[in-house]
């Protein structure tokens, strides 16, 4: 997978999620203050805050995520998702 791809699903998940919160009500900016913004089991806040971590070394600091980094965050978007 090249960094690109990685970049983009990063970007594409994060959007999802932050439309997600939208609908159920959230305000802020970004993903990280509208998720505060709600009550929300604390698994499913923990799983957003690796979210937005790993989402923020990607699209801030610009660092490529490794495939094991890479595969937590879509396993955490995965659960935050369905949530």
């Amino acid at each position: 997978m090249t960094t690109t791809d990685s970049l983009r699903i990063v970007r594409d998940r994060a959007v999802a999620l932050e439309r997600q919160l939208d609908s159920i009500g959230a305000v802020g900016n970004g993903l990280g203050e509208k998720y505060r913004n709600l009550d929300l089991p604390a698994a499913v806040q923990e799983d957003l805050r690796q979210v937005v971590h790993l989402r923020n070394r990607v699209m801030h600091d610009g660092i490529d995520l490794s495939p094991a980094d890479l595969a937590r965050f879509e396993q955490a978007a995965d659960r935050a998702m369905t949530a």
